[in-house]
């Protein structure tokens, strides 16, 4: 048996990842694959035996906000696959290592949407390092019925190329405060709508709008498959108003509930708890599912911490002359030298799930701190207050059109 090479995607590999991503996945035609593999933000991990590609580990490089004032570069994993022949041989976690290795020097983490915490996916990433960061609840609503006549507009998804600044800045009106998805800006939505996902799973999409004497107060983004494979299920891809008012958002969602009784479909949102419209979701009558039934996480494996720390650290007086550390079983790092000559050295210890959760902001270090999830060598109660204002949890919000 030929031995088992892991390196990175190459352009002539295609054809078989294609056929190989074919077997398991949607179909994902041959031009489609090619015109996947020549994008500059995307790579794969490969696996080789012989001449043939046995497995893949295709990457979406995104910047990605992790709070208001921070972006990192986030290698988002999807459509993992090795040829059944091959399975249980490990070769899912060498292709994993060897994209450890390679995406290092553009990348501070490997990502990856996930669901199915009890399943074989799910434990394959908590067994290569990826911790859960947030958790995204599905919210559904079987059979809508139509709802009276609301004063929004519907459009084809395009008015959101032709008016993108506007509706741009509606979303960050709503989300300006929050991390937890990919970086908006110019030509967020049609690199979005250009997704190796869509080319999988054609979707038909309706944008609604709510517009006052012309400027746009809120708007929402559903879609669906023309052709059903599992659920006969619309998803609301996408959903803001200004200043996050459930206000305003309580007539798009009810337009919403009339287009999918128009489509006789289910309505479907992922949502965090705390999103803006979560309790919103509820009050019109969708179903919050219990994580025992259906989820979905956003995972992370942070590649290098002694590089991550200080570009996500947010510099203030009292943290300046501070050199901190963070240590786990697993490893060490420097996260911020002092910046002034008079230092004081500050060890942070904790497991590796919490160092993920504290360099993506998602960790109130204070709490974590009194709750013995991190627990402080060198460090005074001020100089823990310092830290967690370097490195401040976020809110996190999803939004299911960055999914893949």
């Amino acid at each position: 048996m030929d031995p088992i090479t892991c390196r990175p995607f190459r352009l002539d590999d295609a054809p078989g990842w294609t056929a190989l991503h074919r077997s398991h996945f949607p179909p994902l035609s041959d031009e489609a694959g090619l015109r996947w593999a020549r994008r500059p933000d995307v790579t794969a991990a490969i696996a080789i035996s012989g001449s043939q590609v046995v497995g893949a580990i295709p990457f979406h490089i995104r910047d990605f906000q992790i709070n208001p004032r921070v972006t990192i570069r986030g290698a988002f994993e999807h459509a993992v696959i090795v040829a059944e022949s091959m399975r249980d041989r490990g070769i899912g976690s060498q292709m994993m290592d060897a994209a450890r290795q390679f995406l290092a020097p553009q990348c501070d983490a490997l990502m990856v949407y996930r669901g199915g915490e009890r399943s074989i996916g799910y434990r394959f990433y908590t067994k290569t390092g990826h911790h859960d960061l947030s958790y995204l609840r599905p919210y559904v609503l079987e059979s809508p019925a139509p709802q009276p006549p609301q004063k929004v507009s519907r459009s084809q998804h395009d008015l959101l190329l032709e008016r993108e600044a506007e509706y741009d800045a509606v979303f960050r009106s709503a989300f300006g405060s929050f991390g937890g998805f990919r970086q908006r800006g110019p030509g967020y939505w049609a690199d979005a709508f250009a997704s190796a996902y869509f080319d999988m799973i054609p979707q038909e999409l309706v944008l609604l709008t709510l517009e006052e004497a012309g400027a746009i107060q809120g708007y929402a983004l559903l879609s669906r498959e023309p052709e059903k494979r599992v659920h006969n299920s619309a998803h609301l891809l996408e959903l803001a108003t200004r200043g996050g008012s459930a206000g305003l958002a309580r007539p798009l969602l009810r337009e919403a509930m009339t287009v999918c009784a128009e489509w006789d479909t289910d309505l479907r949102a992922y949502s965090a708890d705390h999103s803006p419209y979560a309790a919103l979701l509820v009050e019109l009558g969708l179903r919050a599912v219990p994580r025992a039934e259906s989820s979905m996480m956003t995972m992370a494996y942070v590649i290098d911490p002694a590089a991550l720390g200080p570009r996500v650290w947010q510099e203030n007086d009292e943290a300046a002359p501070l050199e901190v550390s963070v240590w786990t079983p697993q490893r060490e790092a420097l996260i911020h030298p002092a910046t002034c000559t008079t230092s004081k050295t500050v060890m942070l210890e904790m497991k590796e799930d919490t160092l993920t959760r504290l360099l993506f902001s998602r960790l109130d270090l204070r709490a974590a701190v009194r709750q013995e999830l991190v627990t402080v060598v060198g460090g005074s109660e001020p100089d823990v207050d310092a830290i967690a204002r370097a490195l401040p949890f976020a809110p996190w919000a999803y939004h299911h059109l960055d999914y893949i």
